[in-house]
């Protein structure tokens, strides 16, 4: 089997490339996630004084 090194440098940058913006498009998730709680958490206050309701 003769494998050409500079296929697997590609492939291996490519999968690399592609976890980066994985990584990238969480954080991008997870920014968006914790600015819509702190929203939530304006309007309506911390979810502690919301669960005292329902005790």
């Amino acid at each position: 089997m003769n494998v050409d090194a500079n296929e697997v440098v590609k492939e291996i940058a490519g999968q690399l490339s592609q976890a980066n913006l994985d990584n990238a498009t969480l954080r991008v998730a997870l920014n968006q996630v914790a600015t819509e709680l702190q929203v939530y958490k304006d309007k309506f206050g911390p979810l502690e004084d919301s669960n005292k309701d329902t005790e």
